[in-house]
């Protein structure tokens, strides 16, 4: 029965998550953890789904505003579903606001013209040396994404270029259709 709760839930939550969004905020696992994971007991075979818990689903869907936010949700909650009695993980450091900070610089860049700049590397270098876990990477991944989506007049040669120019080495090629959940 438990098993069918975790699923009933975890259904529930990724359709809630791919609902049209309605405020905007950055989502990474200990934003999750802090809104759901105490109020999973019935997940873990207990009655019914408890206000709590259901205003802490209802919070997170409001706030989990981009398809990167919706991502990072789906996948901090895949880990809290399936292991619900877990300690709670640490915080993603990374999260789509600071993504865009750091590598706000590279828009000319990436966009076709010269560089990148000092600036650009900088944030480039910082995220890398932040994004130091699997799920940091992945945030970080799905940021990236949703960013190099909205670039009007993306060349994707330069955005594909400039981790190496900028001295990171990355064991993948970063590109449009990158699968997030292979980094």
């Amino acid at each position: 029965m438990a098993r069918a709760q975790v699923m009933l839930m975890a259904v529930a939550l990724v359709l809630m998550l791919a609902a049209v969004p309605r405020a905007a905020v950055a989502i990474d696992c200990g934003h999750v953890d802090r809104l759901v994971r105490t109020r999973l007991s019935y997940v873990q075979g207990g009655p019914g789904p408890s206000r709590q818990c259901c205003g802490g689903v209802q919070t997170l869907h409001n706030q989990a505003q981009s398809k990167s936010d919706r991502q990072a949700a789906c996948y901090c909650l895949k880990d809290l579903l399936l292991m619900p009695g877990a300690a709670p993980r640490a915080a993603v450091a990374i999260d789509c606001g600071h993504v865009d900070s750091l590598v706000r610089p590279c828009l000319s860049y990436v966009q076709g013209g010269p560089g990148p700049s000092r600036q650009c590397c900088g944030g480039v270098q910082t995220l890398h040396n932040q994004a130091q876990s699997k799920s940091d990477r992945q945030a970080a991944c799905y940021c990236l994404k949703d960013i190099a989506g909205r670039i009007h007049n993306l060349n994707k040669d330069n955005a594909r270029s400039l981790a190496p120019k900028c001295g990171v080495d990355l064991p993948y090629h970063i590109s449009l259709d990158i699968n997030c959940n292979s980094v």
